[in-house]
């Protein structure tokens, strides 16, 4: 990902992957509008719209740059309903909250190169959620200059496979961590944001419910040593996918931590080994 918001992961990406990326078949339809309209010049709000303006304003909001924040010119009716509240004629820093920060980063990216992005906002660990919608973030010009003033954004909800996804790793025995992931130039990974942590991975590594430390990849050596007081005996690995053998030093039982690349995220499952006997 091109970048990450601490607390609520505001994750976001540019270039060619953006097209794969999209889930939203109304979202496909739009960028892709957008593509071909800026083969010849960038863009300006009514060409990006179209005929079916109404329509197309329902799901989409649009901001205008002021110095230093944006400010909300539109907010659709269906944006309305999945946020939960109409921002027109608000300026985005009033949402003094962790995505509103990350997006107006990427906002304030996408004017400056002139380019679309695509979004996907993440909720923490801390929040106790998970991904709730994507968006796609276009650049359109102010007037016959085309020089870009406005960000244009359509949202969609990420579909309901993602509550059935997130049902079952609560639910699952094995204890599992999900991250998004960073690696260096050599694919090595350096680090990410923790987005959920299992029952079972609670449990067995003794984490309490409020657990402010614990936000980054990074930050699992350290509990790992000093919070579950786990002892390091071995590290192995196979294809892409790195085990870890930990002893537990007060009870003497051995665990097995095994990290896996998933896409643009990284799993974490944990299993005492006394219990595969």
């Amino acid at each position: 990902p091109d970048g990450e918001e601490a607390g609520a992961v505001v994750q976001s990406w540019t270039g060619e992957k953006v097209r794969d990326l999209i889930r939203a078949p109304d979202l496909i339809r739009r960028y892709e509008r957008w593509m071909t309209l800026v083969k010849y010049k960038m863009p300006r709000l009514n060409e990006v719209l179209g005929s079916d303006q109404a329509v197309e304003l329902d799901d989409a909001m649009l901001l205008y740059r002021v110095p230093g924040d944006f400010a909300f010119v539109h907010h659709g009716a269906a944006v309305v309903k999945l946020i939960g509240t109409n921002l027109t004629g608000t300026l985005l820093s009033a949402r003094a909250n962790a995505i509103a920060r990350g997006v107006a980063k990427v906002y304030a990216k996408s004017i400056a190169v002139a380019e679309p992005f695509y979004i996907r906002h993440i909720a923490s660990v801390a929040s106790n959620a998970h991904f709730y919608s994507e968006q796609i973030v276009l650049p359109v010009a102010a007037d016959e200059r085309r020089e870009v003033e406005f960000v244009l954004t359509f949202s969609a909800p990420l579909d309901d496979k993602t509550e059935v996804l997130t049902a079952i790793f609560e639910r699952s025995p094995i204890g599992m961590i999900a991250a998004t992931s960073s690696h260096d130039e050599n694919g090595k990974l350096q680090n990410g944001r923790i987005l959920m942590i299992n029952s079972a991975a609670r449990k067995i590594m003794k984490l309490p419910n409020a657990v402010g430390s614990l936000q980054t990849v990074r930050d699992l050596g350290p509990w790992f040593r000093d919070g579950a007081l786990w002892t390091k005996k071995e590290v192995v690995t196979q294809d892409k996918q790195t085990h870890i053998h930990f002893l537990e030093r007060n009870s003497g039982k051995n665990y097995r931590v095994t990290i896996e690349p998933v896409q643009n995220f990284v799993l974490f499952s944990i299993i005492d080994l006394a219990g595969m006997r």
